[in-house]
């Protein structure tokens, strides 16, 4: 039995397996191997991203991101940066 109950708690999201139970639905239910090979871009470093062009062009495009909402009126903190 607790064996299920973690089971439960990891799928419900109370664990920290909210990341992954979701990322895995919002896919169709797509199997891990699915998930690493089409979706997840672990090569990627989305802190510093390879080669000097890669980075300041990242950074770029997460200021603009912020600058958008920001000039749509909403307010911005450190956890608006969306990284695609």
């Amino acid at each position: 039995m607790p064996g299920f109950l973690q089971a439960n708690t990891y799928i419900s999201g109370l664990s920290g397996g909210s990341w992954l139970i979701g990322a895995i639905a919002l896919h169709d239910f797509a199997t891990i191997d699915t998930m690493r090979n089409d979706y997840w871009h672990l090569h990627d470093n989305l802190v510093a991203p390879a080669g000097f062009l890669n980075k300041v062009s990242f950074y770029e495009d997460i200021y603009n991101q912020v600058l958008q909402k920001l000039e749509a009126g909403f307010e911005t903190y450190f956890l608006t940066i969306k990284f695609n």
